[in-house]
């Protein structure tokens, strides 16, 4: 976790917009063919982390 941490760089709280939504796609995808058996879709309501607004 040190070793994490020290190369974690700066972080900080953004809004999701569709650029970030890119991103975060594009690691999914990287991590899709390396480690993980099924594609992540991260605009999928499965990982939507906010309840929908009634």
């Amino acid at each position: 976790m040190e070793t994490v941490e020290e190369r974690g760089g700066q972080r900080e709280v953004l809004p999701i917009t569709d650029e970030v939504l890119s991103g975060l796609q594009s690691m999914a995808d990287t991590f899709y063919k390396k480690f993980i058996p099924k594609k992540i879709d991260v605009k999928d309501k499965i990982y939507n982390w906010f309840s929908e607004k009634k």
